[in-house]
Order: structure tokens, then C-alpha cells, then sequence
């Protein structure tokens, strides 16, 4: 239902006017403070009557009581929450109806010239229920590195040919100690843009020479019975037909006698030579994970951008031996999602995949029945004692909630 409010009729509420009527509605002990706190405009669209509050102050909230006139009963109005596009029954107790405004907030309280329907939709008001106390953990989650096994290996080329297209032969040995039991032996490489990998003379890895071939990780993943005792090596012949960046990348990762060992691409141990003669130290081209390369998907593709990164919000909680009537509420700072349904006895958690600023756990009153409200006594300034009401959900009071005078 929208309601486009032609105001006929505006009073700004002042301290002169604290009891007095607004054209069909009167207040009820109403403070000097709150009467300056807010604007009514009063309008008639298609047969309703149509009054819009607006809350001015922006620290604290606050309840006014309307006392309806002219003929107008309280049971039948409407509280329309413009922001939220959302519509309630207003709170009523002897003929009376209280507005609870949250601060600087919008609304309108209609009577309409016929019922819409028997039920209206629940609007969650912004000061609600109790807060349930929670821990909160927060985890950084990232997208999985298909190629994790090349951190700290780095791109690597010879020194003399970087941005030209040229054919390089790349290597390093390495020592096997005599006697020791190889128990495993994977290689995990990739070329710019294509070649060959060999260990001790065999070939174990092949990538095609192409525009994208260098964007597709390579695996080999089991290569014990190609190595031995003593000095062993492993080499690449690669070419770079395309001009621009060229590189070679790999890290052979082996248990050896129970041991971790590892050999990888870096310009400390390894050579490089244009003609398979005449070897120099390699060029460091960049990291795993540097520019232009990027790091390697799940799905072992260098997709050219960063991994994903999220960050999970975590909420724990014991609601103890049963869970209490009414709804949860997952909330922060411009966030709400709505728990209830996945609760149960004892330790719960609740999960979103995003940083939730002030997250907080929050009950409010059950779908249907009728709503009580808390209230606390606050003193404004100017020594002026008004009251703050607080949504609670229907059914039993807890003594502690009931309201002091």
C-alpha cells in the first residue's frame, strides 16, 4: 500500500502545544523535550487519514501517547513504516495508542477507510527484546590456492632474453642421500609459454606452446621411480614464441627417509643457457603470485585476478536445557537475518559470510499475539523525566520487566 502524503494540515509540535489537539489526535504527557522533538503532518488520500511523524532527535528514542478524536477509534489505525515499506497494529491500551520511535525515524499512523485485511505484516522495531549474550569469532577466509605447493618458488628466466621470444634450457641438481627410502615425489610446475620438464634425462611434464598454455597449472604426481642416490637433475626446456614476459615455475616436493624435501625454482640454484652451452644464474621474474602471473584457482587456472577473500562472523551461544519462545535475530550495523529456525537446545552457532559490523543477538516477540512493552525512566535535560519504551514478546512477564512507577 503507498500513500502519497498531500499535507493539508502541518503543526510543529512546541512547548504551547504539548496537550493540545492536531486536527483529529491529542498527546498525552507529552515533555517540553519531546514535543520539541517532533513534526506531524496531517493529510487525507483517497479516503484515509494519514498522520506522519517525524522524529528529529537523532540520540535518543522516544514514546509518545496519541489519544485519537473525531470519531476515531484506536483499533483500527495503522502504523506505516515508509523506510522499511512495512505495516503493523499500533501498541493500544485504554483507547489509547503509543508510538515508539527509534531516532530520527520516519512514520505514519493511518486509519484507513476500509481494513486491508485481517492481518497486517509484523514490522521488527528497532529497539526490541533483550540482547542474548554471544562470543564472536571472526575468520578471514580465502578461495583455495590450487597452487599452494609454489609458495616461495619464484618465475624464472634467462637473464638475457626476458621480453624476446627465445628458447631456454633451465636447471638445477640436487642430492639424494645413498640408502634413503623414497616415499613420495610430486612435481607441480608451469610454463611461459610452453616447453618440457625432465628429471635425470625422462620427461614428466609437457605444456603446449600457446597464448594461454602459461595460465594452466601442471601436475605430475608421483615420480619415485625416476630418481636416485646421489646427484640428480632436473632441467626444463622451454620457449617464449610469443613476445613478453617468459618464465619457468615449478617446485618438486619429495619425503625422503620420512623427511620433507624440496627443490624449487629460484636464481640461487638454478642456470639457464640459450644454446645448452654457456649456463648464467637465472633471472627472478617475480614470485608465485606476482604479476602478470597471479596465483592458480582451485581449478589450477591463473584467472589473471587476486583469490577471493571473505570473512566469516561467527556467533556462539548456549540458550541452556530449551529454547525460549519468540525470534532470534542476527544483527549488526545495517544487517539482519533472522536465526530462530535453526536453533536448539544447548550450544548454538550462527554464521554469515561477511564482515557483520557490531554483531549482536537479539529476541523479539512471537509472529502473533499481543505485545507488551518495557519501560525505563530516563531524565532529559532540563531535569525533565519522560519514559522509554521497550518491545518484549507476549506470554509471561519477567518480574524484572515489569513497569515501575
Amino acid at each position: 500500500m503507498k500513500n502519497i502524503l498531500i499535507p493539508v494540515l502541518a503543526c510543529v509540535l512546541s512547548v504551547a502545544a504539548c496537550a493540545a489537539a492536531v486536527d483529529g489526535i491529542s498527546f498525552e504527557g507529552l515533555s517540553p523535550i519531546d514535543a520539541a522533538a517532533f513534526s506531524i503532518e496531517r493529510a487525507d488520500k483517497d479516503g484515509d487519514r494519514i498522520y506522519q511523524f517525524t522524529a528529529k532527535s537523532g540520540t535518543h528514542a522516544r514514546e509518545i501517547v496519541v489519544v485519537p478524536g473525531d470519531g476515531l477509534k484506536a483499533e483500527a489505525a495503522e502504523v506505516q513504516y515508509p523506510q522499511g515499506g512495512t505495516a503493523e497494529r499500533p501498541f493500544v491500551e485504554n483507547g489509547n495508542i503509543y508510538l515508539t520511535f527509534a531516532p530520527g525515524e520516519k512514520l505514519s499512523l493511518v486509519w484507513p477507510r476500509s481494513r486491508r485485511g485481517a492481518t497486517l505484516p509484523l514490522r521488527l522495531p528497532e529497539i526490541v527484546g533483550r540482547e542474548q549474550p554471544a562470543r564472536i569469532v571472526r575468520r578471514e577466509v580465502i578461495e583455495r590456492d590450487g597452487g599452494a605447493a609454489l609458495e616461495g618458488a619464484a618465475w624464472i628466466w634467462h637473464p638475457d632474453a626476458m621480453q624476446k621470444k627465445a628458447v631456454a634450457t633451465l636447471r638445477t641438481t640436487f642430492d639424494i642421500p645413498e640408502g634413503a627410502a623414497i616415499n613420495a615425489a610430486t612435481l607441480t610446475f608451469s610454463l611461459d609459454n610452453g616447453g618440457e620438464v625432465r628429471l635425470n634425462g625422462q620427461v614428466v611434464g609437457k605444456q603446449e606452446t600457446n597464448s594461454s598454455s602459461w595460465m594452466k597449472l601442471s601436475k605430475n604426481t608421483d615420480l619415485r621411480a625416476l630418481l636416485k642416490p646421489g646427484r640428480n637433475i632436473l632441467e626444463a626446456t622451454c620457449d617464449n614464441f610469443i613476445p613478453g614476459d617468459a618464465g619457468f615455475i615449478a617446485s618438486l616436493d619429495m619425503v625422503v627417509g620420512g623427511k620433507k624435501m624440496r627443490v624449487f625454482t629460484n636464481n640461487k640454484s638454478w642456470e639457464a643457457s640459450l644454446d645448452g652451452k654457456a649456463f648464467k644464474r637465472v633471472k627472478n621474474a617475480g614470485m608465485y603470485g606476482a604479476m602478470p602471473w597471479m596465483r592458480f584457482d582451485a581449478d589450477g587456472i591463473a584467472r589473471q585476478k587476486p583469490l577471493k577473500k571473505s570473512c566469516t562472523t561467527e556467533l556462539a551461544f548456549d540458550l541452556g536445557i530449551s529454547v525460549p519462545p519468540g525470534r532470534l535475530f542476527f544483527v549488526g550495523d545495517g544487517f539482519r537475518r533472522e536465526v530462530t529456525s535453526v536453533l536448539k537446545p544447548g550450544l548454538n552457532k550462527v554464521n554469515e559470510a561477511r564482515d557483520v559490523k557490531n554483531p549482536r543477538l537479539i529476541w523479539t516477540a512471537p509472529a502473533q499475539g499481543v505485545y507488551d512493552l518495557r519501560c525505563e525512566y530516563l531524565t532529559e535535560p532540563m531535569g525533565v523525566v519522560t519514559p522509554r519504551f521497550f518491545w518484549k514478546w507476549a506470554g509471561e512477564r519477567p518480574e524484572e520487566w515489569k513497569v515501575k512507577v
